[in-house]
């Protein structure tokens, strides 16, 4: 019988396979050119998976149900407060936002009886999932923000780098990660990476970080936002054990409330981590948050949302999170990044809200248009699903490629899994399961007629999903609470088709922040 650690690469190189098949499959247009890269993320439908190993991988059935690519996100002022165009369009949240239409979908299939996924449904109307369904995610990355963040070399068993135990093996199900912090022992969430030296009688880089930064050793030997060096390291060899201990860095920046900020020292001193952060970018400023803090919410309240949340009789946790082959890869740092920060207010959670443990690998399958040096990021995203109509659509700077801005106030011009669509999907489903209760308004026992309906907000409608609200706002005041809020002006669209209204500065400014 193969280890579990054997087992555990065959499934994640076959779910890697599925991926990569089914982008293959695509046609060229948003794919990147020869000058170009991308990212790619895809969900997997996994039936007869079991965690603990007692299944065949060969046996599994498996299927691709959501793919997306891409590396962009708007900046804030481009923002649109009619939830036509997207904020992030990385590939992580392309692939999330492509696996909810097919969620909507598969209730469309269930009513009439002919559902892959799902069994039947609670007495409150809410579907429920069958028992040997559960769902994968892959990635060709590791994910922008603190999953990042970790060792290039490590060649201590101590010193910088000591927060992942130095020789990076991690035992399966993370054994042997802390179960308090989610992090190797000495090291907590807002220390720096580099927390002593082994080799020198120095402090904590913590402690010494403002006379360090100030010293001419360390002007002399500044490295850029890419790590690489932009002095002569060889004039001093203590400096030179920062640079041979580097680590990996992500351009995103620590949110201007989060109390762990980023040191900026040389090396592997350069980050903190368990902090959140913003999507890696130049110019106009995004309010999107990380991959890293988007996968760890997923991970406490669900990757289904709010609106879904309302639907479905219980959230729907991803069961492992596969990386490609030939990238940087942690398991320790992912540890961290997705559950480790989550993992100490777990108990704050009420059912069926839980932290799960998702299974972290790394496939030996690298991707055919992954990063590389000197080439440049396609412009361009692709969602996929596995839906009967519109299943295949490419995104530019938020919007549908190929359309004008004006275009994008009609059903055509719009992309399917922009947040006023999907709002859309929400009340057709509610309507067909006659879940009129969820149409109740929050300061009232009437039930709504069609036309109060089609007048009630996006923001309305997610706030009706109180047990999740509940969870998100324990877990997200006890675990991140410098996460960015959004501006309720964003919100307040309806699911009807309407004149746009205008987002500047003044309207941003008088709307509360939710």
């Amino acid at each position: 019988m193969a280890s579990n650690k054997a087992k555990n690469t065959k499934l994640a190189d076959r779910i890697a396979d599925l991926c990569f098949q089914k982008y293959n499959e695509l046609p060229k247009k948003g794919k990147p050119n020869k000058f170009e890269w991308t990212y790619m993320a895809g969900i997997v439908k996994v039936e007869g998976w079991q965690r603990g190993g007692g299944y065949d991988v060969d046996s599994l059935r498996m299927e691709v149900v959501s793919l997306g690519t891409g590396s962009k996100c708007i900046g804030q002022s481009k923002l649109s407060c009619n939830g036509d165009i997207l904020n992030d369009s990385h590939a992580e949240v392309m692939a999330r936002r492509g696996f909810l239409r097919y969620l909507y979908e598969q209730m469309y299939e269930h009513r009439m009886l002919n559902s892959h996924i799902f069994e039947g449904t609670t007495c409150e109307g809410k579907c429920i999932l069958k028992q040997n369904i559960t769902f994968h995610f892959f990635i060709t990355h590791t994910p922008c923000g603190d999953a990042s963040i970790f060792p290039k070399a490590i060649m201590y068993e101590e010193g910088p780098g000591n927060c992942l135990k130095g020789s990076e093996s991690v035992a399966n199900e993370n054994s042997n990660v802390s179960a308090e912090t989610g992090s190797s022992a000495g090291t907590a969430f807002g220390d720096l990476i580099c927390e002593t030296l082994s080799t020198g009688p120095y402090e904590s880089c913590k402690r010494r970080s403002d006379s360090y930064k100030n010293s001419q050793e360390v002007k002399r030997l500044k490295m850029d936002d890419q790590g690489n060096k932009m002095g002569d390291p060889d004039k001093d060899l203590s400096m030179q054990h920062y640079y041979d201990n580097d680590i990996h860095r992500t351009g995103g920046k620590c949110l201007r409330n989060e109390e762990r900020q980023d040191s900026h020292l040389p090396g592997s001193a350069y980050h903190t981590v368990g902090a959140v952060r913003t999507k890696p970018g130049r110019g106009d400023p995004t309010l999107s948050v990380s991959c890293s803090d988007k996968l760890a919410r997923w991970n406490a309240v669900g990757v289904q949302g709010a609106l879904l949340a309302q639907l479905l009789d219980r959230p729907i946790y991803f069961q492992t999170i596969v990386i490609a082959g030939g990238v940087p890869f942690s398991e320790t740092a992912m540890f961290r990044a997705v559950r480790g920060r989550l993992q100490k207010h777990a108990n704050c959670l009420k059912d069926p809200f839980i932290v799960a443990s998702p299974l972290l690998l790394q496939s030996t399958v690298p991707f055919i248009d992954a990063r590389i040096k000197d080439k440049n990021p396609c412009p361009s995203s692709i969602v996929w699903c596995h839906v009967k109509e519109r299943d295949l659509e490419v995104a530019v700077g938020g919007k549908k490629q190929g359309f004008t801005k004006k275009a994008t106030q009609t059903i055509s011009g719009r992309l399917s899994i922009c947040k006023k669509e999907l709002f859309k999907q929400y009340f057709h489903v509610m309507h067909l399961f006659k879940v009129r209760h969820l149409l109740i308004p929050l300061t009232s026992n009437q039930v709504l007629d069609d036309d109060q309906v089609d007048e009630m907000t996006y923001l309305t409608a997610k706030n009706k999903a109180r047990d999740y609200q509940d969870a998100w706002r324990t877990i997200r005041a006890a675990a991140f609470p410098a996460w960015s809020s959004k501006c309720s002006a964003l919100l307040l669209f309806t699911p009807e088709d309407k004149a746009p209204t205008v987002l500047n500065l003044q309207t941003l400014q008088r709307y509360r922040r939710v």
